[in-house]
């Protein structure tokens, strides 16, 4: 007779699922029919007493968590077939941890655990196919976990690229815990990160919407919504069913899906006049052309073309493997300037990142027929960075005319002690003004203008400015360099060069070939490049 008393003593702890009846699983169903008490959150009770009326419920207000588990053991010890329901899935973010703790108290009762369908896996399903890929979930709810966990949770999930499930992700008193994460997150993923959210899983007033990361840290949510962020391969695909979140596994996908590499499709980031030149031959081509420039001056500049869009604004590796990942290119052309050594470094690892062939525009830094550069540099003092050359010029007295471009400005006024000895020429971009002024170079040491520029105005402006020294970068004929120094010698001025930095490491076209496609290819002529392209068609 013990025995069987035992057995009698039953408690199932079972998911329902986002509170659709139609979701729950069937195990569930059978469980609610054969019991005797059902015991849950009040909320919960209310979305299966339709369909069980004549079964005893019994219940605890929120934050009472505790006793309501205690109280379905005590029903069940006492002889009871309970059901324990909890949203979602018991086990995630659910109540069967807690009652498998308090049950010490009960060893005579019998504890069984029935999946149910948790949020993440029926938001995602409203929203796409957002989870085919590793996934971490993350409550932002800290009545249980300190938020500095819950931080540093996010930010480890973000720089591991995991697709992101957001539980609780704003209430009353936490309105706001959503952008704070955002926050965190935009450390490691881009802005324009897809994303999406799901309201009211499976309920009256269900909502979804698809967003960028960068506008999800404003939205307005609530503790019954479930958010969803996508990995650096997650993509918005629109279909006849409307816009869905999907992050591919990696399949292998025929051409006809729309997913495969797109060898009419070339992304170029284009810093230089050759790299605009470069863009132009390819559109005109036929070449579906999407181009990277740093500033909204360097848009202006690209010529217009239906299959030419422009991203402006400055990327890191993170935003550019967003971008790849967005639209299968078949191949990225970095055609920045010579000195942009830490974009080429960010635009590599994002290639490699994620296995798109590299190809390097490096500009050619050798004279021209037309130009006769003494082969010992005569009257020339070279080195290797801006910090150096700035250590000399101090040592030095007179006027120095200054064409380096903004970027280096700010570490050559650190150690010019005497401002007014710098004549400055610029882009006339309001970033490179903007940087002139933060760097107190007077208005009437400003030469805003587009080059390059020919012998004789540079003779002219060296000449009216009473300079005695120029600082110029190693860059190459396409910007000028070669005018520069022979204007410069001519009116015997000292020549402060900074070194192009891919001089020393400049390869061959023919040694590019040989290289593998996970590899920087590097080439030396717009030309050379087009007809590469073309020819892997």
């Amino acid at each position: 007779m013990e025995s069987k008393k035992s057995e009698s003593k039953k408690l199932t702890v079972a998911g329902i699922g986002s509170g659709k009846f139609s979701q729950i699983t069937g195990q569930v169903l059978e469980a609610l029919k054969n019991c005797d008490c059902i015991v849950g959150y009040e909320v919960y009770i209310n979305l299966v007493r339709g369909h069980f009326p004549d079964k005893e419920y019994l219940s605890t207000p929120m934050r009472k968590e505790e006793e309501r588990c205690r109280l379905a053991l005590e029903q069940a010890d006492s002889g009871k077939n309970v059901v324990f329901i909890c949203s979602g899935d018991a086990g995630v973010y659910g109540m069967a941890g807690l009652i498998y703790e308090l049950a010490r108290d009960f060893p005579e009762v019998q504890i069984s655990v029935l999946p149910g369908i948790t949020a993440a896996l029926s938001g995602a399903s409203i929203l796409g196919a957002p989870l085919v890929h590793d996934f971490a979930i993350i409550s932002l709810s800290d009545l249980m976990t300190p938020w500095e966990k819950i931080e540093k949770r996010l930010e480890c999930a973000g720089l591991s690229d995991f697709c992101i499930v957001l539980y609780n992700p704003m209430s009353h008193k936490r309105k706001d815990y959503l952008f704070k994460a955002c926050q965190i997150l935009l450390k490691n993923l881009s802005p324009a990160t897809p994303c999406g959210y799901v309201k009211n899983i499976g309920r009256e007033g269900e909502e979804s919407k698809i967003l960028s990361l960068g506008d999800l840290q404003n939205a307005e949510l609530d503790m019954f919504t479930t958010v969803f962020i996508g990995n650096s391969t997650t993509r918005i695909i629109d279909s006849p069913r409307g816009k869905k979140l999907v992050t591919p596994r990696g399949y292998k996908v025929e051409k006809e899906s729309g997913l495969n590499e797109n060898k009419k499709s070339i992304f170029i980031f284009a810093g230089t006049t050759e790299g605009r030149e470069l863009c132009e031959k390819l559109s005109e081509s036929g070449f579906d052309c999407t181009v990277s420039v740093a500033t909204e001056y360097g848009e202006k500049l690209l010529p217009k073309k239906e299959n030419l869009t422009v991203l402006q604004g400055r990327m890191k590796s993170e935003d550019m493997i967003k971008a790849f990942s967005q639209k299968k290119y078949a191949c990225v052309v970095d055609a920045t300037h010579p000195f942009a050594t830490e974009v080429s470094k960010e635009i590599k690892k994002a290639c490699n990142y994620t296995q798109i062939r590299c190809i390097r525009l490096a500009r050619n830094t050798e004279s021209s027929d037309d130009f006769s550069i003494d082969s010992t540099r005569k009257g020339e003092i070279h080195f290797p960075d801006i910090s150096s050359a700035a250590d000399w010029l101090e040592s030095q007295s007179g006027k120095i005319f200054v064409s380096t471009g903004s970027k280096e400005l700010p570490k050559l006024c650190e150690k010019i002690s005497d401002k007014s000895r710098l004549i400055v020429r610029v882009l006339p971009s309001i970033e490179s003004l903007k940087i002139c002024s933060d760097c107190k170079i007077p208005q009437s040491q400003i030469i805003a203008m587009q080059g390059p520029f020919s012998e004789k105005t540079n003779e002219l402006q060296f000449e009216e400015n009473e300079a005695k020294i120029l600082l110029t970068k190693e860059s190459g004929a396409r910007g000028g360099y070669f005018e520069k120094i022979q204007a410069a010698k001519k009116l015997g001025m000292k020549i402060a060069v900074i070194e192009n930095p891919e001089k020393a490491g400049q390869a061959s076209g023919k040694d590019a070939r040989e290289k593998t496609a996970s590899e920087t290819q590097i080439f030396h002529s717009v030309g050379e490049i087009c007809a590469i392209i073309k020819q892997s068609q």
